[in-house]
């Protein structure tokens, strides 16, 4: 069963378990599920953990995580099909953003050795599985990880840049094995006493963050919690307490939000974009449709190209004619598809890029694209998603 609970101080050496995940006799099948609601009998397992790269509720996609049985024992595998599992990533967490000092301990089995690219990282190329500790988001985070079944490498990760703090050659057992972070103010100790590894070294880049597991391809999870002393948990306290009370100070003469006007998407034609992209401060509607328009917050149209201008990137800086806005129109190619959540769209490649003036929608540019791999694309949604 997940334990996510704080416990009586008993003295600063003493740690206490604030996230546990215990399998148990826990029902064997897919978990987490973004758009499914597990039974009660699984769901009190997962209390307190999510899985931010498959969130719940936003789209239909699988979780990747089923439980299964190993030997007679309830374990959390990365599953997916044998023609997918290895171009996805999937991360099981807890915690908070307050969370500083703490043990992650984790009981792993590796069971692929390659993977290829995937939407958050281009050059992958070998499957993983270990502790991402600190996470601040799903691209900044520390990750003590097996890669390939080759090495063991201690990753900082800040976007695209995976900069490597310490590593190992082993050899990877077909069999589970025990790692472990230990985070003490600045210093990182991270362990694997099964394959002789012993990292240790001091990084301030992320000094808080979620604790659990990231891993890329098929792998299965047999244990895993994280552990706080009481001075860490009065850390993570005093530094919540300290955040709320400066959100409370930066929203005092801030009026309430008050709503406009609502918006039904159907009749707009379109997701909008806001900007102020025709006057400083005043910020309007950029709707792509069947046209692009510009409209202000009380629907007023400002004005309107005769064609889709879609990915638009808005200006910096304001020029006298308002924002520039750059974008992508007209079709070279275009396949059916249909979305996450059930909308059919066109994944099209698109032809020209141009340039809008803000203010009046005027063209100030337009250039055919170049021939390039991967092509430039685009996605044109129906009028009905």
């Amino acid at each position: 069963m997940a334990r996510m609970a704080e416990a009586q101080d008993n003295g600063a050496g003493s740690e206490t378990v604030v996230a546990s995940l215990e399998l148990g006799d826990c029902p064997p099948g897919p978990v987490l599920e973004p758009l499914a609601d597990d039974t009660l009998a699984r769901r009190r397992f997962f209390t307190g953990w999510e899985t931010p790269l498959a969130p719940q509720g936003m789209f239909n996609l699988g979780s990747g995580l089923a439980v299964c049985d190993d030997a007679g024992r309830r374990v959390l595998e990365w599953q997916w099909p044998p023609t997918a599992w290895h171009r996805w990533e999937r991360a099981l967490l807890a915690g908070t953003a307050y969370w500083r000092d703490y043990r992650v301990t984790a009981e792993v089995k590796t069971i692929a050795t390659a993977a290829q690219p995937h939407e958050d990282r281009a050059d992958a190329a070998e499957a993983h599985v270990g502790i991402a500790f600190r996470v601040v988001t799903s691209r900044r985070y520390y990750l003590f990880t097996l890669e390939g079944r080759r090495r063991a490498v201690l990753y900082r990760r800040q976007d695209d840049d995976w900069h490597v703090l310490a590593e190992q050659a082993v050899a990877v057992p077909d069999r589970y094995v025990s790692m472990e972070v230990v985070l003490d103010g600045d210093d990182i100790r991270c362990v694997c006493e099964p394959l002789g590894i012993r990292f240790q070294c001091a990084d301030n880049t992320y000094r808080t963050g979620k604790a659990g597991v990231r891993a890329l391809g098929p792998c299965r999870l047999a244990a895993l919690s994280v552990t706080m002393n009481a001075d860490a948990r009065r850390g993570a306290a005093r530094r919540r307490t300290r955040r709320e009370a400066r959100e409370r100070d930066l929203g005092k003469g801030v009026p309430a939000a008050a709503r406009v006007r609502t918006f039904d998407l159907k009749e707009l034609g379109g997701r909008p974009l806001f900007a102020d992209f025709a006057s400083p401060g005043r910020f309007d509607m950029l709707v792509a449709g069947r046209t692009t328009r510009a409209m202000s917050v009380a629907g007023e149209v400002l004005w309107e190209i005769p064609e889709p201008v879609l990915e638009v990137v808005v200006s910096s800086r304001h020029t006298p004619r308002g924002r520039l806005l750059y974008g992508l129109v007209g079709v070279r190619s275009a396949t059916p598809r249909v979305s996450n959540w059930g909308a059919s769209f066109q994944n099209a490649v698109a032809d020209e890029m141009c340039v809008i003036r803000g203010a009046d929608g005027h063209i100030l540019a337009r250039r055919r694209l170049p021939e390039v791999e991967p092509p430039v694309q685009r996605v044109l949604f129906s009028a009905d998603s």
